[in-house]
């Protein structure tokens, strides 16, 4: 009876801490991406699409994105290609340094994301290289002076935002409506003034 008892406690204890090791679809032989024992995602996740060129690279920590990432544009083979983006990732947030690139491999955008929003100064680029516009974030909404620039490096603009609105725009479109209502308050004025007689 009890090396039955036994034998069943170290199957039970055994199996509780077992991970299951998958081979992702389309992916090479030797490549597997882990669950534990609860079927959490554990470690680096590699997906590939239908031809097994290497989409992506997400590191994982109890079935939540914890880590860097990389994407690949697709064509790079299984080990993966150009990077189309890298960023991080923390508590399944983006969160940290962030880059996306052209397929050139001449980054196309860069800035930092905290907690799943743009935050602090971002900067996009055309694709020889050249600025097309920088500026700052807060919580993921456009705040304070933002320079637009041609493919020849000339600024062509400088906006201003104020908690992710043209400052500029928001000043006209609030003259607009103070114009509208004087107009409608003199009509109004002049109805009372001139009623129309049946």
């Amino acid at each position: 009876m009890n090396k039955i008892l036994v034998g069943f406690l170290f199957f039970i204890s055994i199996h509780s801490y077992c991970q299951m090791e998958i081979r992702p679809n389309n992916g090479p032989r030797g490549v597997r991406n882990i669950r534990d024992e609860e079927g959490n995602k554990q470690g680096i996740w590699r997906a590939y699409n239908y031809y097994g060129d290497l989409m992506s690279e997400i590191e994982f920590k109890n079935n939540r994105m914890e880590g860097k990432y990389v994407t690949y544009f697709a064509g790079g083979g299984s080990k993966g290609g150009k990077i189309r983006e890298s960023g991080q990732y923390f508590d399944g947030k983006k969160d940290g340094p962030y880059t996306r690139n052209y397929f050139s491999g001449q980054i196309a955008e860069e800035g930092e994301y905290l907690l799943n929003k743009k935050n602090g100064r971002w900067t996009t680029y055309y694709i020889d290289g050249q600025v097309r516009n920088e500026g700052e974030y807060k919580q993921n909404k456009k705040d304070g002076i933002w320079k637009y620039y041609n493919r020849k490096g000339v600024e062509g603009a400088s906006i201003e935002y104020k908690n992710g609105v043209n400052v500029l725009e928001a000043e006209k479109a609030k003259e607009l409506a103070e114009q509208k209502k004087a107009e409608m308050e003199k009509i109004a004025k002049n109805k009372k003034a001139n009623p129309v007689k049946k």
